[in-house]
């Protein structure tokens, strides 16, 4: 099997179907878990804990009121109304995943010399999907 080897130029970040790939400079998807070893005087028993996922995005800020608004102002208005939004990260054309989070708001403001960015983390609902 071929190796293929991907950058994050291969990454599309989409949030309620609008993509903001050209606002983002990282996205990356990460599961928590915790498993645990039970050591017993004859085996070895692993057992998985619960798993977490997060969803973490860097990005440029861009506050823009329009049409679709810009990546700032929406994460902004998603975290005014509290309800989950829907994402979906793709690699290429060999994975994409789905599911749900929990907006945030995003940091703003920033530093004279330097292009004004914003980090966020997102707690994700559930598992996500992986298609």
């Amino acid at each position: 099997m071929a190796l293929s080897v991907y950058t994050g130029r291969d990454i599309t970040l989409k949030i309620n179907s609008v993509a903001y790939s050209d606002q983002l400079s990282s996205a990356t998807l990460v599961c928590n878990r915790t498993d645990e070893q039970y050591v017993t005087f004859t085996a070895n028993t692993p057992k998985a804990g619960p798993a977490t996922w997060q969803l973490t995005v860097r990005g440029y800020q861009d506050w823009t009121n329009g049409t679709p608004d810009g990546w700032s102002r929406a994460m902004w208005d998603a975290a005014v109304t509290g309800s989950s939004v829907t994402f979906e990260l793709k690699i290429e054309t060999d994975g994409t995943w789905t599911g749900s989070i929990l907006p945030v708001f995003p940091s703003a403001g920033g530093d004279a010399n330097a292009a004004l960015e914003t980090d966020m983390t997102f707690e994700v609902v559930g598992t996500p999907t992986l298609a």
